[in-house]
């Protein structure tokens, strides 16, 4: 049966409880209108159901409750427009579903207790970012599952059940709620998600993706960061954390940070004392920076609590010591040791 390249008019197309029967049921590339698309409850047989290179109008497009008995179905290349994509409770006897290279817009996509017993990939897909919510609670699945793309909504798969291998590697989460420093505006928002990021970071961690692993454990700090878990002071320590490192995620933070204090105490020492000298000040302020690396250049304070000096150099010792142990944690966390 092939619809491909059919123009469809604006106004709901109902296909529901519709019994398709065996072989393949083709859209490819055909255009529909605005309006609801629907193929509630509808059984396809053995075959294939290629959408590929389609375009979706504004409105719903819903296969609840579909039944695939032993189909694929494959929206390569299609255009969604604005409106939910559902797939809840919808069954995929031995058939997969494949998304790649799919164009979304401002949707709301639910594979909500879905059971499906193929792979379901959404690779190369562009416009993630105005997905809204992207739900895959409770969903059965057998085969692999590959999410990439750049989100603002929390994709959530808590509840789920996974058989083969959960790819998440190319699967980035920017929330519009998670600012560098809480706000009341956002603390409600951030609580919901919390489940979700967990649970994010769990497959991750199973699956072996440790670049992935580390995101989402960023995304769970901020998370616990937006929400009253954790107090003002233990926030704030939360948030240099995120600010100096991103987490253990970025050496050139730490790094950039260590050379910062070198140049600028470097300055202040030669100020306050020209008899060192441009020479002099660098080495004086490479040694409080990196200690074990250079020692002969330093000149002790005499006084403890009355020299100024004294007390920029304890200063720069601590602001070091705490740049090199998260340099430390960057690097461990870069090369896995």
């Amino acid at each position: 049966m092939s619809f491909a390249s059919s123009r469809f008019p604006n106004g709901k197309k109902d296909f529901s409880e519709t019994v398709f029967g065996d072989g393949i049921v083709g859209y490819r590339e055909a255009i529909f209108g605005d309006g609801d698309i629907s193929f509630d409850r509808a059984t396809f047989d053995d075959g294939r159901v290629y959408i590929i290179g389609a375009t979706f109008g504004a409105g719903n497009v819903s296969f609840s409750g579909a039944t695939f008995s032993a189909s694929s179905i494959h929206f390569r290349g299609t255009t969604f427009g604005k409106g939910m994509i559902n797939f809840a409770a919808s069954n995929l006897g031995k058939g997969s579903l494949i998304f790649d290279d799919a164009s979304f817009k401002e949707n709301s996509i639910s594979f909500r207790n879905a059971d499906i017993n193929g792979h379901l990939r959404l690779q190369n897909c562009e416009n993630t970012k105005t997905i809204g919510e992207i739900s895959f609670r409770a969903m059965r699945l057998t085969g692999t599952f590959i999410l990439e793309g750049n989100f603002t909504c929390v994709p959530d798969l808590r509840s789920t059940v996974m058989a083969a291998h959960v790819d998440l590697q190319n699967t980035d989460i920017t929330p519009p709620s998670y600012k560098i420093f809480p706000a009341c505006a956002g603390i409600n928002v951030a609580a919901r998600h919390a489940g979700q990021v967990r649970r994010l970071k769990e497959l991750t961690e199973q699956n072996r993706h440790h670049e992935a692993a580390l995101r989402f454990f960023a995304l769970e700090r901020r998370n616990m960061r937006w929400t009253t878990s954790l107090s003002a002071g233990a926030s704030a320590l939360d948030w240099f954390y995120d600010m100096a490192c991103v987490y253990g995620q970025s050496v050139i933070r730490p790094a950039a940070f260590l050379v910062g204090l070198f140049a600028g105490f470097a300055g202040v020492y030669g100020v306050l004392d020209p008899c060192l000298g441009a020479r002099g000040a660098l080495g004086k302020s490479a040694y409080y920076t990196v200690p074990f690396v250079f020692n002969k250049s330093a000149r002790p304070a005499t006084t403890v609590f009355r020299d100024p000096v004294h007390a920029l150099t304890m200063a720069q010792q601590g602001f070091s010591f705490i740049f090199l142990f998260l340099l430390g944690v960057s690097l461990r966390n870069r090369f896995r040791l």
